[in-house]
C-alpha cells in the first residue's frame, strides 16, 4: 500500500530492514513518536486549562494559543516521524479512508493513550486536583473538587443531552482539516 507521506509510516529507514523485530522496527519508533506528540499535547493544552481556571490569567485565547503552539511544534518535531496523528480519531479516520494501515492503528493507539494517561497523572501530581474540569457534564450539573470549589459553573438547565450531543463533534474539525490536506497532497 502506497502512503502519502502526512499521514503513513516514513520511508523505509536503512537502519531498519524490512521483516526486522518489532522490538527493533521503526513501529516502535512512530509510536514513541505518538506517545511523546499526545504527552505534549495534553501536558501543556490541559495545564493551560488547569491554570487557567485556578488563575484566571491565560483566559480563552490563551488556551488556544498555547494547544496550537503545541501542535506546531509536535508537528514539525515528530510529523516526519510517525505522522503526528496524535488523536485515535484521526488514527482511525486515516485507517477507515485506507491512508494507514489497519495493523498498526493499535500500536499507534496505544502510545497516544499511554500519552495521555501519563499526561494526566503529570497534572494530578503537578496541579493537584481539579475534580471535573474539563468533563463533559450533562448541562445543570456542577462539578465541584474536594475543596468545594466550583470548577464548571453550570450552564442554563436545558436538557441532559445538550453535552451528549457535542462529545463526538470535538475531533469533527481536526479530522476535515487533515482530510483536506490529504486531498490537496493527492491532487
Amino acid at each position: 500500500m502506497n502512503l502519502p507521506p502526512c499521514c503513513g509510516p516514513p520511508p523505509a529507514d536503512p537502519a531498519y530492514p524490512e521483516g526486522s523485530s518489532l522490538v527493533n522496527g521503526s513501529l516502535v519508533r512512530r509510536a514513541g513518536a505518538e506517545f511523546v506528540g499526545t504527552y505534549a499535547l495534553v501536558t501543556a493544552g490541559c495545564g493551560a486549562i488547569m491554570i487557567n481556571a485556578q488563575t484566571a490569567t491565560l483566559g480563552h485565547l490563551g488556551v488556544a494559543v498555547t494547544f496550537g503552539l503545541v501542535i506546531m511544534v509536535m508537528i514539525a518535531a515528530t510529523g516526519h516521524i510517525s505522522g503526528a496523528h496524535f488523536n485515535p480519531a484521526v488514527t482511525v479516520a486515516f485507517a477507515l479512508t485506507r491512508h494507514f494501515p489497519w495493523r498498526e492503528v493499535p500500536v499507534y493507539i496505544g502510545g497516544q493513550v499511554l500519552g495521555a494517561i501519563l499526561a494526566a497523572l503529570t497534572l494530578k501530581l503537578c496541579l493537584g486536583d481539579a475534580a471535573n474540569l474539563g468533563a463533559t457534564l450533562p448541562a445543570g450539573s456542577v462539578g465541584q473538587s474536594r475543596s468545594g470549589r466550583c470548577h464548571n459553573p453550570p450552564d442554563p438547565p436545558d436538557s441532559n443531552a445538550d453535552s451528549s450531543r457535542a462529545g463526538p463533534c470535538r475531533p469533527a474539525p481536526l479530522l476535515r482539516q487533515a482530510d483536506c490536506r490529504e486531498y490537496r497532497r493527492r491532487r
